[in-house]
Formats: structure tokens, sequence, C-alpha cells
């Protein structure tokens, strides 16, 4: 009976197991898939750059983004997919592809090409969708400087309704 109990437990992990090697050499072979179709997509993404009028300056660019913690001065490399020109401009392009990475709605991307726009001295970030292949330039709104900019205003303005009440007090004392 013991030997019947041991034979079902080893039976039950033995299944356990299988099952999981099973998920994993799926989920690899998948992700092996859409990396591969990725890479075919980024190299199909260069003529579509140059039918719509860029110049591709280069492909898979390294930049390195510096920024501070604490003080400390520290880095990080960014792998641009492409960077191009059109009409004297300088932009990044971000090839995409998949159901959800293509939209700007997706977190990691928007990260990304937020990442993009602050570190790399440029005109604009392109999302390229080649799934559907279109090609969207997103420009982001970057409030904390505009705030910095109405402040320097709103002093401006102060100072001056100050001027101008003080000069309204002196003339009445005077005439």
């Amino acid at each position: 009976m013991e030997q019947y109990i041991l034979i079902a437990i080893c039976l039950v992990f033995g299944g356990i197991s299988l099952r999981l090697w099973y998920n994993n050499f799926s989920s690899r072979r998948q992700q092996r898939k859409r990396f591969k179709r990725g890479i075919k997509l980024e190299k199909k993404a260069e003529s579509y750059l140059i039918n719509q009028g860029f110049s591709i300056l280069g492909e898979q660019l390294e930049y390195k983004h510096s920024y501070f913690v604490n003080s400390e001065e520290t880095s990080s490399i960014l792998t641009i997919d492409y960077l191009v020109e059109k009409n004297g401009r300088l932009y990044v392009v971000e090839v995409k592809s998949g159901k959800t990475a293509i939209s700007i709605k997706n977190r990691s991307t928007r990260r990304q090409l937020l990442e993009y726009a602050v570190a790399i001295e440029c005109e604009g970030v392109y999302l390229l969708d080649m799934e559907n292949e279109e090609l969207s330039l997103i420009t982001f709104d970057f409030p904390n400087r505009a705030v910095s900019n109405s402040k320097d205003y709103r002093l401006v303005s102060f100072l001056i309704l100050i001027i101008i009440a003080l000069l309204i007090i002196v003339y009445y004392y005077i005439f």
C-alpha cells in the first residue's frame, strides 16, 4: 500500500515537473520567434524610413546618458534604433512591433521615448509601428520647464504692480 502512495506521489511530481519544463520551453520558443520577427521588421523599417524621405545617419547607436543620484554622477547607455535626418532636422526613431508595445499608451514604450527625448538632443522622437507601418511623431510637454518661466513672469509682473502703486501714491502726495 505504501508503495502505491509513493508511486502516486512520484507520478504527480513528475507530471508537475514535466508541465513546468514544457511551459518554460514553449515560452522561450515564442520569445525567440518574436525576437527574430522584431529583427526582421527592424530591417524592413530602414527602407520604410528612406521611402518616407528620411536619411539614415545611424542604426543601433549607443548614447551615454548621465544623471545624478544623491549628487553622485551616474550614467546609463541608451541604444536607439535609428538616428535620422529630414529637412535638416535630427530625429530618433524607435521601431516597435507586437500587440502592445506599438502604442504610446504602453507604459514601457512611453517611458523609453521620454528618456530619449530628455537624453538625446534632437527635434523629436518618432515611434514606428512596423505592424501597421505607421510613423508617429511623439512630443512631450515638460511642464516643469514652463512653470519656472511662468514664475519668472509672475515675479516681474508683481514688481511692476508695486512700482505702479508707488508711483500713484507719490503722485497723490505731490499733487
